[in-house]
């Protein structure tokens, strides 16, 4: 299978290639159709396995299929260390396709101030802060980006308000490296 026939953006095609994603892996294969398909996932792999860069590729994906919309993504990361490297990691995957606003790490105030997609990439404490604050609080797609040390770090109470706090019910996607019991939680 290809990337192209599970149905990603041509933008995005084009950066992929360019980056040096000939074949998907296996995870890829699997996952995106899942994902793009709004289906909530908790997916525990090996570091490298692929999970995390499937779940970016779709955000991708949807961003760019709806580049003149409001639709918001929260990623949440470990540390703000995670969160800078996940930034760069998105710039570099989504290429020149969007100007450098729409992925940050600074949750918008309203949702009526865009009209273009918004990637926010934070921590869950940095996150619960932003929302606290009069953020608007609705992402359709909401990824936790190594769960279990998120959890570790002492973040599940920030998880679990965010949770509350969110006035829809977002697409949940949580990639761990172990599913522990407090994971799954």
């Amino acid at each position: 299978m290809s990337f192209t026939e599970l149905g990603l953006n041509p933008t995005l095609l084009a950066h992929l290639e360019k980056l040096g994603y000939n074949r998907p892996a296996p995870t890829h294969t699997y996952l995106l159709p899942h994902i793009l398909k709004g289906t909530d996932m908790l997916v525990s792999s090996a570091i490298g396995a692929g999970v995390t860069e499937a779940a970016l590729f779709a955000l991708l994906h949807q961003c760019m299929q709806a580049p003149d919309s409001n639709l918001a993504c929260v990623i949440l990361t470990p540390t703000k260390k995670h969160t800078t490297r996940l930034i760069e990691r998105m710039h570099a995957l989504a290429g020149n396709a969007f100007p450098d606003k729409i992925i940050s790490d600074n949750y918008p105030s309203t949702a009526h101030e865009r009209s273009e997609p918004l990637i926010t990439i934070s921590t869950p404490r940095q996150c619960l802060a932003q929302l606290r604050e009069g953020a608007s609080p609705s992402p359709p797609t909401l990824l936790l980006v190594e769960t279990d040390e998120i959890i570790a770090r002492g973040a599940k109470p920030a998880l679990l308000e965010l949770a509350d706090l969110f006035s829809t019910k977002p697409q949940v996607l949580i990639c761990t490296g172990r599913a522990t019991r407090s994971v799954k939680s």
